[in-house]
């Protein structure tokens, strides 16, 4: 999967793929390259991603001889409609009876985007000179 486009933008779109990954038992490797939209590579904004048998995030473009699956970015819904329809259930209730698919998947792979403290200290930072 190469990612383009910002930060949220990348972010839903691993999200998305990330739940196909568990739902079907694929490896997913995700290209993250620094363009105009995001300057930064993966690991120069978030931790290290532990390592996992069904995803793999790496900086930069993918080489030429490989084969994406997906180049861009999209919804997390849309993601898991178009290539596994067979998941997308927009019915799924949660113990509560609540509409819940998504909020599952945000539960189960955001936390999983630790920043660094670099970002976050420049966050902290910028938050007290607009919001003092």
């Amino acid at each position: 999967i190469q990612l383009t486009s910002g930060l949220s933008n990348r972010l839903r779109t691993i999200v998305g793929f990330l739940y196909i990954a568990k739902k079907t038992n694929h490896k997913v490797i995700f290209y993250w390259n620094s363009d105009t939209a995001c300057n930064g590579n993966f690991t120069d904004i978030f931790e290290p991603i532990e390592k996992n048998r069904l995803y793999e995030i790496k900086n930069g473009l993918p080489p030429k001889n490989v084969k994406l699956l997906f180049k861009g970015q999209s919804t997390i819904l849309s993601i898991i409609k178009v290539f596994t329809p067979d998941f997308y259930d927009l019915n799924y209730k949660d113990r509560k009876g609540n509409l819940a698919l998504l909020e599952d998947i945000e539960n189960t792979y955001y936390p999983l985007f630790k920043p660094r403290k670099t970002i976050i200290d420049k966050v902290n930072k910028n938050m007290g000179v607009y919001f003092h």
